[in-house]
């Protein structure tokens, strides 16, 4: 997994939710557990996924995030046709713990 440790230093501050969307535009989509909500072939656009922070919570040691995330799923994928895949709209939310030790991040599906 990857390691974000310079939102550990931001938390409870403004600047945190701004570089936490950032941060999360940089990841590949296989980094997040999307394909647990696929409706689909289990393949998103890259450039689809919008994220939203819908409420944080400190432990001792970690930071939690819940997130809303939409994301365009690839519904019909036929080569033969030539045709640019079809895509569908998808929503989820998504856990993500920041451990506060080493800045790891970790994801689960809600």
């Amino acid at each position: 997994m990857k390691k974000l440790p310079a939102l550990l230093k931001l938390w409870n501050t403004p600047e945190f939710e701004t570089e936490l969307l950032q941060a999360l535009k940089q990841l590949e989509v296989d980094q997040l557990p999307l394909k647990q909500a696929a409706s689909f072939s289990g393949l998103f656009v890259q450039d689809s996924l919008q994220f939203s922070l819908l409420n944080q919570h400190e432990s001792d040691q970690v930071l939690m995030l819940k997130l809303s995330v939409f994301y365009q799923e690839i519904s019909n994928l036929c080569p033969c046709s030539g045709d640019e895949p079809e895509t569908s709209e998808g929503h989820c939310e998504i856990q993500m713990t920041i451990d506060k030790s080493d800045g790891l991040i970790d994801f689960s599906i809600l």
